[in-house]
């Protein structure tokens, strides 16, 4: 998937049937692509269980992170106005 064909449904089934295997920077990549394209989506992010699970698993990995993992995790869900 590249940036230019991603949506918010996409990164979050994507999430959703791989996302055990994500490793930390993939979390973050999903994350941060969510909020590059989902800012102006924040209530059905709110909504969905998948963002919940994306958020779950960014505590998860939590000390995985490298600083721009961290970074762009953070900056993620504040720009989506979604609370992790």
């Amino acid at each position: 998937m590249t940036s230019q064909d991603a949506t918010v449904n996409s990164v979050l089934s994507l999430f959703a049937a791989h996302g055990l295997k994500f490793s930390a920077r993939n979390v973050s990549t999903a994350a941060h692509r969510l909020g590059k394209i989902g800012r102006n989506q924040s209530h059905q992010l709110k909504q969905d269980y998948r963002m919940n699970d994306l958020a779950t698993a960014c505590l998860n990995l939590i000390h995985e992170f490298d600083v721009q993992g961290l970074a762009n995790v953070a900056w993620a869900f504040a720009t989506a106005s979604v609370e992790a």
